[in-house]
């Protein structure tokens, strides 16, 4: 297994890919009997959440990552794949009844749940919860039967680069087995931040971690992700290589199974200024 698992944890690495974490949290340690290999991958496992501990005040100091850090920060679960928060699937559901949604509503590991959670909380931080012609912007918009791909990016890009203020974006893309939903936050100064976690993979606190979000060095450039979403939703055939290595750059886990093609791509958005 001590080959096997490290060469796995390297080729993640070097494709930008966290499922790594996944991994790590469901092997036993006690099966491990390489003792730096054990010690390694239960650094991996806790990682995000030492990166918590050390980074605090200045996660503490931002009013938007202290809400997001605080969503799914299960540190006493983290040598394994348990992290259940209640009020995550509450505020799924809520989401999901406002949007008109029949989404299933899981726990932290799922993409989104958490987009859900993290959209919702930043508005009820912010503004103090949805108005209703929130809620009627988000019915209107969260509809897979509104706008095909290809003018459905279009139509979020240039409302993302047009919205002024400080506003929470949660975006989703829909293939042929299996999707991503994220959220974006704009800043008033125009600068953007990306928050997810995802199934099987990884938590919405490796995901800080990997951003190092805490220390901002690596703000969301919103046109080259467009230019990427824009090529994967209008290519022709089955995904391969290339495209694969280009979603998992955005979204930390490779395709779960063949892509033929982006079925849905939807955005909802609220300002968060009251």
């Amino acid at each position: 297994m001590s080959n096997d698992i490290i060469n796995y944890i390297f080729y993640c690495i070097s494709q930008d890919s966290l499922e790594y974490k996944w991994k790590c949290r469901n092997i036993e340690l006690d099966s491990v009997k390489n003792e730096r290999l054990k010690e390694l991958i239960k650094q991996l496992c806790l990682g995000c959440f030492n990166y918590y501990n050390l980074n605090l005040n200045s996660l503490n100091s931002n009013k938007s990552l202290k809400v997001v850090s605080n969503i799914c920060n299960c540190s006493d679960t983290a040598l394994s794949t348990v992290c259940n928060q209640y009020n995550i699937k509450e505020l799924g559901e809520y989401f999901n009844s406002v949007a008109g949604s029949g989404r299933q509503v899981k726990h932290c590991y799922d993409c989104g749940t958490v987009a859900r959670a993290i959209f919702l909380t930043m508005v009820n931080e912010f503004k103090g919860g949805l108005t209703e012609e929130d809620k009627l912007s988000i019915r209107s918009l969260y509809n897979p039967d509104r706008l095909l791909p290809k003018d459905s990016i279009e139509e979020f890009y240039r409302v993302i680069k047009s919205a002024k203020g400080h506003c929470i974006f949660m975006v989703s893309i829909g293939l042929d087995n299996f999707g991503h939903i994220w959220t974006i936050e704009k800043f008033s100064n125009g600068k953007y931040s990306m928050y997810q976690s995802a199934l099987g993979s990884y938590l919405l606190m490796d995901y800080l971690e990997y951003r190092d979000s805490a220390n901002n060095n690596q703000w969301l450039n919103i046109d080259t992700l467009y230019k990427a979403l824009k090529y994967l939703i209008n290519h022709k055939g089955p995904w391969k290589h290339e495209e694969n290595t280009l979603f998992c750059k955005w979204f930390q886990f490779m395709p779960t199974s063949q892509v033929t093609k982006v079925k849905s791509f939807l955005y909802c958005y609220v300002c968060l200024e009251k």
